[in-house]
């Protein structure tokens, strides 16, 4: 009867039923063998179910044929559960199973994956004693799994005994063999194979030869690259994108952009299409090497050729305009990646960073710094070094200190650049003996410093007056055989020269010769003023002469012509050669004109005039030539304002040309200063526009109602509200009457710094005085009144502004939609959207997609799919995010297949799908057990040219561990290292919760320091996570005192938390404290849910409370909890069992006109 009701009212089976095995066993008799073959497909869903399915084979009388166990042994390999066949293998042949050849090939594979190579090769043998001869696949899994285990040497000697033994190989086998050799850079050696391929009758793939050119390629060996590529196609293999690729990255290194465009043009004559990663490298290269504008023209061409850019495509522009200092181009791709659906990586980040940094615009970096954390990007080393040395630089330094200790926090490990930085900063400062303790500390430290290190002590030394202590540095590097580079020795010959050792000094330029380190111009400008200046005129000759000669000599600063020129009172009677042949060379005049412009005093100007023609090197120390430029009469007042744009490219320009302007006797046109200070708002330099307006007002320019303007503006994004407001003042006293614009930016600055309530007493004010203001200003309000949660008054603004003649537009709407949305108003927000457009104002993609997610998340399908098609009758396409919306909502709703045809529909409407989508896709089949989909789709991902990111990695490693595959999720994690990914708490948590379900303690324990060493904090799932853990495996002292530490770490337990203890409790028979923390759940007014008065429930039931727990039953309905198919699955087996049918009956009655179970 029992078994009747169960099926009757559908019943849950989540917690103990009653046993209905022996039933279910023996109606499986009926079950024909026919059937029982025809309905395990050799294609198992997931592992549990291969595993399952392979056991009860092998158990059948009689065996069922060998082709179905090996299919399904087949599908396991191909999950990657090496280990799984091994042993299942081993029990096949216990059951007596002789092993097949197959049976055999796939354990060879199986033991080369696993690196237990001495076992493969016994298998071989066992091959050749059962008399079978091993085939190519054998042979190649063999060799594969030397290389793969870092044997190649054995793979070469495997190799030469399979030629012995006259066996053959195929073109996948010589591929293999060719692949580990160029890995272990042994590039010849895979050339000679491809000889050795002809004269064995193999012919070479182009798997082959794209391996060997990408090796090539690596090592800088392009030419040979490219004569290869031309042999393949000699011998009529097709090359491929690959290929092209490979080729093409090497040329773009090499800088020989002829042959790359070349290739690129050749490849798409032959149809095939460059992709994705085609295009990146193109880019790349071209704004590495400074061509900007061509970088853009590629990008063009990529999106033309439909061919959707990516990250790494918007990084590679963002860092060309950052390499040609324009910051305010970097930032509009930035922005532009994101309006179109791709979010930005920490590369990304750290470029803006780094340009910010450069361009002096310090506040704007940290703001960048600190928006990774609500774009869940943590930083790198590489993105903290980048911070400190801006930091530094900036002479921030107690604000670089957080940040030192905040890595430190994070478990991040300092590199030798970071020690760098701060050696620099400490020798910049003239702390040359914290400078010395900190190196001290490096080597002590394990680091090893690199010449870098060297010589910025060496720099700080010499610069420090301790020349003997950078002297025995130095010498150090030469004796430790250090590869110097010019700075370094650069650095020495400074300090050499400031104490006077000029002697030494030009000795050392020799040296640098036979070290192979030629000196430069940076030399030259150093050593050349020193003997100038000591009237060592002949050596300075000399030191010219051999540059000269050399072809060393590209770039002499401004101080050093100067010096030229003036050297014997431009007499040229006695001066040496080398300087006479340096002059007329720059100066482009004989000797004989040399001589006479020298009579007339002329040489000084024009080496001025050359200084700027061959644009003169200024990175080291020069002497002050402001003077003479400054009283340069030759640039007129015209021509001053003509070449000093009004948008200039940095803040350092901005500021530089606003000074200049306001010392310009007579002033200049406002209109000019006026630009310049709106651009460098636009760069978000607040505090510089207050200063620069400040020191106007000091030169007798008196504020305009732009100045003003501008002020409030400044003021409200520095949060100096009562600085705003004085300045509003000044405008009435001045007779000026404010604008929209003044009013909405003093609205936007009180609802910025978190005053809607003094903005709405504003607004009262502004209609007080009969000020007018504008849609955008009631945008903005509406704006803060929604962000505050406050909807209902955001929606009777939208009546006021009717009254007030202000109609409002599209924005304004959409904010108040998307606030309701928020909210779970998704009929009101509706009803908005009718009440829109009966007003006349168009809806755009934005409202749509706030509607349509509002619906999806209420279950509302019908009402969704009816606003897509009509946003599309409107001549409104869908975009990304609107596809993403309706894909995530079914697959959350477990309507993978809809969601499919979803993702279909927007590949045809030429949507490019980005990682969100596939993520909602992977959820998708994850929700629905199907890892197989899930990794299939994650894949395609990647092969489309999209970087998964973090949350991909979770939901495939969530899927691995709920199939029970926990090796297979712990390589998933690993590999997230390798494609820079940091795990997130959440990722952390899935891990620590997987391997403990899977009784891994010990890798779990690791999981947990490692994730501590991160710096990552515990969440309360973390603890929920061991807590349960503990409560499973019966440690409920353990689990209470866990649970303790979480209280007193200042966590606030959920509902969770207690429901774990609580059933940890009454599971260990401790009823009375898993009754008082009930109670005192109840007590705290938390909102409890059916699985934690189950818990309570099945306790007392446990115990013989049984009219207690049916006390339970009816609080629960008092608490608004119903009780549901999990609590009748409790308490209705112990009530029979214990004769109270009367009771049971009330129960079930009860639920049934409840409507919990149906009848």
């Amino acid at each position: 009867m029992l078994s009747s009701a169960a099926a009757r009212y559908s019943s849950s089976t989540k917690f103990p039923v009653f046993a209905t095995y022996n039933f279910l066993h023996s109606f499986s008799c009926c079950l024909t063998r026919k059937y029982y073959l025809h309905s395990h497909s050799p294609k198992p869903n997931n592992i549990s179910d291969a595993v399952d399915t392979v056991t009860r084979l092998l158990h059948m009388r009689p065996p069922p044929s060998r082709k179905y166990i090996n299919e399904i042994l087949g599908s396991i390999v191909k999950m990657k559960h090496y280990p799984l066949v091994i042993s299942l293998l081993a029990q096949a042949e216990l059951e007596g199973y002789a092993p097949d050849l197959f049976n055999l090939s796939v354990l060879i594979n199986c033991q080369c994956h696993v690196g237990q190579m001495d076992l493969a090769f016994s298998l071989l043998g066992k091959i050749f004693k059962m008399g079978y001869q091993p085939n190519a696949v054998v042979l190649t899994t063999l060799i594969k799994g030397l290389c793969f285990n870092q044997n190649v040497g054995k793979a070469l000697d495997f190799y030469d005994e399979i030629m012995a033994k006259g066996l053959k190989l195929d073109e996948v086998s010589y591929g293999t063999l060719a692949n580990g050799l160029c890995k272990m850079g042994k590039t010849t050696s895979a050339l000679k194979l491809l000889k050795v391929m002809g004269r064995h009758l193999v012919k070479p793939n182009t798997v082959i030869y794209n391996t060997i050119i990408v090796a090539l390629c690596k090592e800088g060996l392009v030419n040979d690259a490219h004569n290869l590529y031309f042999e393949m196609t000699d011998h009529g293999v097709p090359p491929n994108v690959f290929i092209y690729n490979s080729l093409i990255h090497g040329l773009c290194r090499m800088d020989q952009w002829q042959q790359a465009n070349q290739l690129l043009n050749e490849m798409v004559s032959k149809g095939i299409q460059p992709d994705v990663y085609t295009f990146n490298i193109i880019v790349d290269a071209l704004c590495k090497d400074g061509r900007i504008v061509q970088a853009q023209a590629v990008f063009a061409r990529m999106v033309k050729s439909d061919r959707r850019p990516n990250v790494v495509t918007y990084n590679a522009l963002m860092d060309g305009h950052f390499l040609t200092n324009n910051i305010i181009e970097a930032k509009e791709v930035f922005n532009k990646m994101i309006e179109n659906g791709l979010a930005p990586d920490i590369v990304s980040y750290g470029i803006l960073i780094n340009a910010c940094f450069k361009m002096k615009m310090v506040d704007e970096a940290m703001d960048l710094f600190k928006e990774l954390d609500s774009r869940n990007l943590v930083p790198s080393v590489v993105t903290y070094n980048s911070v400190i040395d801006g930091l530094l630089k900036s002479r921030r330094i107690s604000c670089a200190q957080y940040i030192i200790y905040e890595m430190h926090d994070r478990g991040l490990r300092p590199n030798v650049s970071t020690y760098n930085i701060l050696l620099n900063a400490f020798c910049k400062t003239g702390h040359i003996d914290k400078a010395i303790t900190l190196f001290r500390q490096i080597v002590n430290q394990g680091f090893r410093p690199d010449v870098k290190t060297y010589t910025i002590l060496i720099d700080g030394l010499c610069k420090g007056d301790r020349l003997n202590d950078a002297w025995d540095a130095f010498q150090h590097l030469l004796a430790k055989g250090y590869q110097l580079n010019v700075r370094t020795y650069a650095a020495m010959v400074h300090g050499l020269c400031k104490e006077g050792f000029l002697d030494e000094a030009v000795a050392l330029l020799d040296r640098m010769e036979e070290n192979n380190c030629l000196p430069d111009s940076i030399t030259l400008n150093i050593v050349i003023p020193y003997l100038l200046e000591n009237n060592e005129n002949d050596k300075a000759d000399k030191v010219l002469s051999r540059m000269i000669d050399g072809g060393w000599l590209l770039t002499i600063r401004e101080d050093v012509l100067d010096n030229l020129g003036s050297a014997h009172d431009n007499s040229f009677c006695g001066m040496p050669g080398a300087l006479l042949k340096l002059l007329t060379t720059l100066l482009g005049l004989s000797t004989a004109t040399l001589r006479l412009y020298s009579s007339f005093n002329l040489i000084p100007n024009m080496l001025s005039s050359a200084a700027a023609r061959y644009s003169f090197s200024t990175k080291f120390p020069v002497f002050a030539t402001y003077n003479f430029l400054h009283s340069s009469c030759c640039l007129t007042r015209k021509y001053y304002l003509h070449s000093h744009s009004p948008k200039p490219n940095n803040i350092s320009d901005a500021v530089d040309t606003v000074t200049r302007l306001l010392h310009m006797p007579p002033p200049p046109s406002r209109s000019h200063i006026n630009k310049i200070l709106g651009s460098i708002v636009k760069m978000k330099h607040y505090p510089q526009v207050i200063s620069l307006l400040a020191q106007a007002e000091l030169e007798g320019l008196a504020p305009d109602l732009f100045n003003l303007s501008i002020l409030i503006n400044c003021y409200c994004h520095v949060s100096q509200m009562d600085f705003a407001y004085s300045t509003f003042g000044k405008i009435f006293k001045m007779g000026y009457q404010p604008d929209a614009v003044v009013l909405t930016t003093l609205i936007k600055g009180l609802c910025f710094n978190q005053n809607v309530g003094k903005a709405l007493d504003f607004y009262d004010e502004i209609m007080a005085k009969g000020l007018k203001l504008d849609e955008v200003s009631y945008g903005t309000l509406a704006n803060g009144l929604c962000k505050l949660g406050k909807t209902t008054s955001a929606l009777k603004l939208l009546q006021v502004m009717g009254r007030h003649l202000v109609k409002p537009n599209t924005v304004i709407y959409n904010t108040i939609i998307v606030a309701l949305c928020k909210e779970g108003l998704v009929n009101d927000a509706h009803n908005l959207y009718f009440e829109m457009t009966d007003h006349g104002v168009p809806p755009n993609v934005v409202i749509y997609n706030s509607l349509i997610h509002g619906f999806c998340r209420m279950d509302q399908w019908q009402q969704a799919n009816q606003l897509l098609n009509e946003m599309i009758s409107k001549g409104i396409q869908p975009d990304v995010y609107t596809f993403n919306i309706i894909v995530d909502a079914l697959c959350k709703d477990g309507r993978i297949v809809q969601a499919q045809a979803v993702f279909a529909r927007m590949v045809k409407s030429d949507r490019r799908p980005d990682v969100v989508t596939y993520n909602a896709l992977m959820d998708g089949h994850f929700l629905t057990n199907n890892i197989i989909e899930a990794k299939e789709v994650f894949n395609k991902m990647i092969e489309n040219g999209l970087a998964p990111d973090i949350v991909s990695y979770s939901i495939l490693i969530n899927a691995c561990f709920k199939m029970k595959m926990v090796d297979e999720a712990m390589d998933l994690f690993k590999e997230l290292d390798s494609r820079n990914l940091v795990p997130s708490v959440v990722t952390y948590n899935s891990v620590i919760d997987g391997l403990l379900k899977s009784r891994r303690i010990s890798c779990a324990q690791y999981i947990i320091y490692e994730m501590h060493d991160r710096g990552l904090r515990p969440n309360v799932s973390t603890y929920n996570i061991l807590l349960h853990a503990f409560c499973k495996m019966g440690h409920i002292d353990k689990a209470i005192t866990l649970f303790r530490q979480i209280v007193n770490q200042g966590f606030r337990p959920d509902v969770k938390t207690y429901t774990i203890l609580i059933d940890g409790l009454c599971k260990g028979d401790r009823l009375n404290d898993a009754w008082d923390a009930f109670q005192h759940l109840l007590a705290k007014g938390y909102q409890l849910n059916v699985r934690t008065y189950a818990a309570m429930v099945h306790g007392l039931c446990k115990e013989g409370f049984l009219d207690e727990a049916v006390a339970l039953l009816d609080r629960m309905e008092e608490n608004n909890c119903l009780p549901d198919s999990i609590t009748l699955n409790i308490v209705i087996p112990y009530l029979l069992e214990n004769n109270e049918n009367d009771k049971a009956d009330k129960v079930l009655s009860r639920m049934i006109d409840r409507g919990v179970l149906k009848k």
